[in-house]
């Protein structure tokens, strides 16, 4: 193991964002990664506790809080296991240094184990903005004993290894067809969005099984009513070890909660063996040749050039051609876009599953919707956007991924304000999918038509705004040095510096109107007002001060 224990640590060096630059900003790695769960912590922690709290009082009424614990639990669970799946492509599979690796006297489990340790570490900083707050502000509503704390403590480090070891397993075994014929690198990148859509169907069929119970909508309503926390395994059903742990921290005082958090380490463990175990036998085959590239050459007809060269509107145009350079490398297509499709299977995956149950569990909590939980709901779904469209890093890195190739952009025809617009809107058109998704899924819920509305607007708005100020913080110093296009986007200390920005914002925003409590109007008039500034100062900077940080591009 020690072996394993040295490739982690050389992994989390060659891997972690912050690796080169902060070497100019006087950060380690350690205290830039525990800046940012702060920020995290503090802008979608904070108000998720908030309505976390809100809940817990309408669900104890009916002895239902446990319900919360299990959907929190879920949640998380899906996060780490959707997000794994694009996180183990990516370093599994697209990461250069598998090229020194393979002729090393490794084992291919030793190799898959310490980069599933990198992942599971990065994936521990995940789980602390989605559970630290809620797990906490549960404990202390419930007046939780020592066993609680405990109790949350194991399933905290071990609760997200489960759902990454599902990840892992569904890329290998794709990616273990994919190396074959000439087009390896296409196959691959076809291979892991596959990966995604057969995670989410596994996902919805292994919730399916056992669940006669929860398909008729009068046993729900009974079992709502029942209280002792019935419902908790109805609602976690899709991710068996998200159920166990429910019922563990549920149970805490009892016999049967040290038996479920027995039963959560022994699946667990048998999880890490298997993974082992597939491992050794697969990932050799999935990932020799992965250097490979295959070029070709088309002749255009008369009809097809006429149709390339179409004049178009400068911005449209722009815009189009970063998109295509965005879908068209492998290394921004798995960084970049493909994470803004994980979030809308976030809100699918339990909604599929369990779609009855959580029907009944939303027609319930319509009449804690009240104006302050609107509010609250708004700010924590509008921050979700500002992090989402910060942390894909498409603005964020729209200067740096120019490379050596950036003083072009001071020598072509095109102004340097619609270069910077044309790039802000390339992130916010793929970062505008998850408002659209949740959007329809608010809908579907049959949330109040004023928080659709207001998050329609406001959500828009920040989107922008978020973008506009990511490529701003990228101009001010890109980075214009790298040898791959990975270099780009996942060792980039602009990225960071433009995601602490946005989130420290809409945490800042949204602390003082959950602390304020303006009400449900003037509440919005303020967040409109903030964005509407945001995005209007940040078009007067492009417009009269980007001149001069193009001056340093060369």
């Amino acid at each position: 193991m020690s072996r394993v224990w040295t490739l982690t640590k050389i992994f989390l060096k060659t891997s972690n964002n912050f690796s080169k630059d902060n070497k100019k900003t006087k950060l380690s790695p350690m205290i830039s990664m525990v800046f940012l769960v702060g920020i995290l912590i503090f802008a979608l922690g904070i108000p998720f506790g908030t309505l976390v709290s809100k809940l817990y009082d309408g669900f104890s009424k009916v002895g239902q809080e446990g319900i919360i614990l299990g959907i929190i639990l879920l949640m998380a669970s899906i996060v780490v296991f959707v997000f794994g799946i694009i996180y183990v492509m990516g370093t599994f599979y697209f990461s250069k240094d598998i090229e020194y690796l393979l002729p090393l006297p490794l084992k291919p489990y030793e190799i898959t184990l310490g980069k599933f340790s990198t992942v599971l570490i990065y994936e521990y900083l995940t789980e602390l903005v989605v559970l630290l707050i809620p797990i906490i502000v549960y404990g202390v509503k419930s007046g939780a004993g020592i066993l609680y704390w405990i109790f949350s403590l194991i399933i905290f480090i071990f609760l997200p290894v489960f759902p990454l070891v599902a990840a892992a397993l569904i890329n290998m075994i794709i990616m273990s067809f994919t190396n074959i014929g000439k087009h390896k690198e296409k196959l691959r990148i076809i291979g892991g969005i596959l990966a995604i859509f057969s995670g989410v169907f596994i996902n919805i069929a292994i919730s399916g099984m056992g669940a006669e119970a929860s398909n008729d909508p009068n046993s729900l309503v009974q079992t709502l009513m029942e209280g002792n926390n019935s419902l908790v395994s109805v609602v976690t059903k899709a991710m068996p070890t998200a159920k166990i742990a429910s019922m563990a921290l549920v149970n805490n005082g009892t016999s049967k909660g040290l038996i479920n958090i027995g039963l959560f380490l022994i699946i667990t463990a048998l999880a890490v063996g298997v993974f082992i175990f597939i491992a050794n036998s697969l990932y050799f085959k999935g990932v020799l040749g992965s250097s490979e590239v295959a070029s070709r050459r088309k002749k255009l007809t008369s009809a097809e050039f006429n149709k390339s060269t179409r004049e178009n509107s400068i911005l449209f145009s722009y815009v189009i051609k970063e998109l295509k350079i965005l879908f068209r490398t492998p290394a921004y297509l798995v960084n970049c876009v493909i994470t803004n499709f994980m979030w809308p299977i976030f809100l699918l995956i339990p909604f599929l599953t369990k779609g009855e149950a959580f029907s009944e569990v939303m027609k319930y909590s319509k009449g804690a919707m009240t104006d302050e939980v609107v509010v609250i709901v708004l700010i924590v779904i509008v921050n979700a956007i500002f992090f989402i469209s910060s942390s894909n890093a498409i603005a964020a890195t729209s200067i740096s991924r120019e490379g050596s190739n950036a003083f072009f952009m001071k020598y072509i025809p095109i102004s340097y304000k619609d270069q910077l617009l044309a790039k802000s809107l390339s992130g916010s058109i793929l970062s505008a999918i998850n408002i659209v998704f949740l959007s329809i899924f608010l809908i579907v819920l049959g949330a109040p038509i004023k928080l659709i509305i207001s998050f329609i607007v406001i959500g828009v708005m920040a989107n922008l705004a978020c973008n506009l100020i990511c490529i701003m913080v990228d101009l001010t110093k890109p980075k214009l040095k790298w040898d791959n296009e990975q270099m780009a986007v996942k060792q980039n200390f602009r990225s960071f510096i433009a995601t602490m920005i946005c989130l420290a914002i809409a945490g800042a925003g949204g602390y003082l109107l959950i602390k304020v409590d303006l009400g449900f109007i003037l509440s919005m008039v303020a967040l409109f007002v903030e964005f509407g500034a945001i995005i209007l100062g940040m078009l007067y900077f492009i417009d009269k001060k980007a001149i001069k940080y193009f001056d340093r591009i060369s």
